[in-house]
């Protein structure tokens, strides 16, 4: 690139010197010629003068003493127009060449001067494309953190760039948030994600990354769109642990703790006891259920699978652990969680804050059906296929009574 822009500059301002300096050069060599002519002219006329006089001398016309002064004269002036250079005239073509040649030549060179110092951000532009793509593929498969400032700052400048000719690509729209926040940008992060969300509003990964920004800015209007965001992503991918862990956070700050703990009791059960992650969720379960200091009525519920069941687990399904009214015919449950299906055992707390209506609840019951029920969908209506467990318990307001639900039934 640079060897194919100077080569033409060059020939460009050689050209230019060539438009000035040519014009200078003829006019000089035509004045010289002008001034030989000249010279050879007045010779010619000088020697014709003179032999006038040697006429006038002989006619006795003149003194010897005025012939040899008239000579001399003649001879003095011949000498002084000899040395006497040809002025330009002020109305010249040359004057005209050279004004526009020398215009020419300052516009052709500043044009230069400017052009071979942008070399080096041209080659540094194209450069900086180049390994934005490697960046931007780190970026996927890795955490920004990993990647310096100055290369992240460069991935953001090539990413606002093409956004400019692709202002509806909404993966580059997330890429920059991303970036934006490695950064330390929440401001220009939430921009970024939120033209990305509204263009494909079903970007779940995308929401989440959203709702990071939000919890990071920290004010309540923020904490409360975050959780919205969360709840839509958990209602579309239950088993998220990114998505429950940050509920969790954004219920802490907004001091829902019965949210927070749900999100720490669901995360307990999602992940895998050998996670380096879990005992982490565990102090949080504790601390959220010793800061919980109002007396709920409910169950906290073992569940677990029986062994003939096992082979027969869905892969994709939802669990269903409610409570019905034991004595009476009302179906409708008085309490009820959802979750995905994770490895068992499995616990659950299951309490008034569980109501479906807040005036009809646990408290108002004497004796319940503990149910939990395997789910091919999210409907906790009875399904062919479907496998439930139940056990019998009596309600002890104020109290949250243990018990264990087996799972071995299958529904015909």
């Amino acid at each position: 690139m640079t060897f194919s822009f100077v080569v033409p500059a060059f020939l460009m301002l050689l050209a230019a010197c060539l438009f000035v300096f040519l014009p200078v050069m003829r006019e000089k060599r035509v004045a010289k010629r002008k001034q030989a002519s000249s010279q050879a002219l007045n010779v010619l006329l000088t020697k014709q003068r003179l032999r006038e006089l040697e006429d006038e001398i002989k006619q006795g016309l003149l003194s010897e003493d005025a012939l040899a002064l008239a000579e001399d004269e003649l001879k003095v002036a011949l000498v002084s127009e000899s040395q006497e250079p040809q002025p330009i005239k002020a109305n010249s073509p040359i004057k005209w060449i050279v004004s526009v040649g020398i215009v020419v030549s300052v516009i052709v060179s500043s044009a230069v001067y400017w052009r071979v110092n942008q070399l080096s951000k041209i080659t540094h532009w194209h450069e900086t494309v180049a390994n934005a793509e490697d960046l931007k593929q780190a970026l996927g498969n890795s955490s920004a953190d990993s990647i310096g400032v100055s290369e992240l700052r460069e991935v953001a400048l090539v990413l606002r760039t093409t956004l400019i000719d692709n202002p509806t690509d909404d993966r580059r729209w997330h890429m920059l948030g991303r970036v934006f926040m490695a950064l330390q940008r929440p401001d220009l992060a939430g921009e970024a994600l939120k033209k990305s969300l509204s263009i494909n509003q079903s970007d779940l990964d995308a929401m989440m990354t959203y709702s990071q920004v939000l919890i990071t800015l920290g004010d309540e209007f923020s904490l409360v769109e975050a959780k919205d965001w969360l709840l839509r992503v958990i209602n579309e991918k239950p088993e998220s642990q990114q998505a429950w862990g940050l509920l969790a956070v954004a219920a802490t700050s907004l001091g829902d703790s019965e949210l927070a703990k749900r999100c720490w009791q669901m995360l307990a059960n999602i992940i895998d006891p050998n996670d380096p992650s879990y005992a982490l969720v565990q102090r949080q379960l504790q601390d959220a259920q010793a800061e919980d200091n109002t007396a709920k009525t409910g169950f906290s519920i073992s569940v677990d699978l029986s062994d003939d069941l096992r082979e027969k687990l869905p892969s994709e399904a939802f669990l269903f652990v409610f409570a019905q009214d034991n004595k009476s015919n009302v179906k409708m449950p008085a309490a009820v969680v959802k979750m995905p299906l994770t490895q068992f055992p499995l616990n659950v707390e299951l309490s008034e804050a569980n109501a479906m209506i807040p005036s009809y609840n646990l408290t108002q019951l004497e004796q319940v059906k503990l149910i939990a029920r395997i789910s091919l969908d999210e409907n906790v209506a009875t399904s062919f296929g479907e496998m439930q467990g139940e056990v019998i318990a009596d309600v002890v307001k104020g109290n949250q009574i243990s018990k264990t639900i087996l799972i071995d039934q299958e529904l015909l």
